[in-house]
């Protein structure tokens, strides 16, 4: 090796955890191939290798000869790149036992077995464990959904098409929008890619957010782009008390209680606005006269405006134009 080939700030670390030993396996395999060690982890490969007795016997004239001693120096090195990178007790109890008196640094193909037994399985149980943590990943983000996915499915040696992958992301989603946008995914000529979907589902999302459509401070929940009606099964966030209680802002139980249980917006409470003329509000409750009492969308939309040098009447009438939106009214 090379003197910056001997450095051991790339060594990959292993922290004996499942989770973990996918991508040490991945970086292990790679690092040992720079080291031009491949052959050590190659089970076909290493049967040539030969013991420690016979590597000491080994000549330094005869091609047999060099190959050989060339796959012992290999397997040393990979065996000892592989005790560098474990931080925990279980990778070196794995390493370990693959020593004996003919190979004393160990085996470094069967290291990589076990690991990938142990940690990787592909027999029928880790398909069925594989699947049932595919169902539990959360549909959040699409990007963030994607990245759960592929941390999922490189802890076994199982097979998923991306196909399969993509039928089970159509479980997680409720915005009508990316249903739709997954059927014609699947419906297409083209063959089927998870990532080219969850990457195309992801712009719309940050589309919806950057044009405040969507669900505000949820946690990073999934953007609802299309809504039902109340009665309890709105999901969209209601412009009365902010949150995602099931209903619009006209049936929202808080505004009812609030009106000592009559409905809300548009009148239902008789009440009549000496300062606007808006009905289903007093004086003292009118959002012109008093923006410190509007619902926090009102004042969100507010500080936007003001940014761009309107007034508070002119916010308020943009605020009166958003009537027809499924926020609510311009006043409680």
């Amino acid at each position: 090796m090379s003197a910056d080939s001997k450095s051991l700030s790339g060594v990959p670390k292993w922290d004996g955890k499942q989770t973990t030993a996918g991508m040490y396996i991945s970086k292990l395999e790679a690092l040992l191939e720079y080291h031009d060690s491949g052959d050590a982890i190659d089970r076909v490969a290493m049967m040539n290798c030969p013991t420690k007795s016979e590597y000491d016997a080994l000549g330094t004239t005869d091609a047999g000869d060099i190959k050989k001693a060339m796959l012992y120096r290999q397997n040393k090195r990979a065996c000892a790149i592989m005790v560098l990178g474990q931080t925990s007790d279980h990778g070196l109890a794995i390493i370990t036992k693959t020593k004996t008196a003919d190979q004393p640094h160990g085996l470094a193909f069967e290291f990589i077995e076990t690991m990938k037994r142990k940690n990787k399985p592909k027999d029928t149980s880790a398909e069925i464990e594989m699947e049932a943590e595919l169902h539990n990943v959360k549909f959040q983000g699409a990007n963030d959904y994607y990245n759960d996915i592929v941390a999922v499915t490189s802890r076994y040696e199982v097979t998923k098409s991306d196909t399969d992958l993509i039928k089970i992301m159509s479980t997680k989603v409720q915005s009508t929008v990316f249903a739709d946008k997954i059927l014609m995914h699947l419906d297409h000529t083209n063959s089927d890619d998870i990532e080219t979907l969850c990457n195309d589902i992801a712009k719309i999302q940050r589309l919806a957010r950057s044009t405040g459509k969507s669900n505000g401070n949820n946690g990073g929940k999934e953007t609802n782009l299309a809504s039902a009606e109340g009665g309890g099964t709105f999901r969209g966030i209601c412009g009365n008390c902010n949150k995602r209680c099931g209903f619009k802002r006209k049936t929202c139980p808080l505004l009812k209680k609030a009106n000592g249980g009559s409905g809300g917006g548009g009148g239902g409470n008789g009440k009549v606005c000496s300062h606007c003329g808006g009905k289903g509000h007093d004086k003292d409750s009118c959002w012109k006269l008093h923006p410190d009492k509007a619902p926090q969308w009102i004042k969100d939309k507010m500080k936007t405006t003001e940014a761009a040098g309107a007034g508070v009447e002119v916010m308020l009438s943009q605020v009166d134009a958003d009537e027809t939106q499924d926020f609510g009214d311009a006043c409680p």
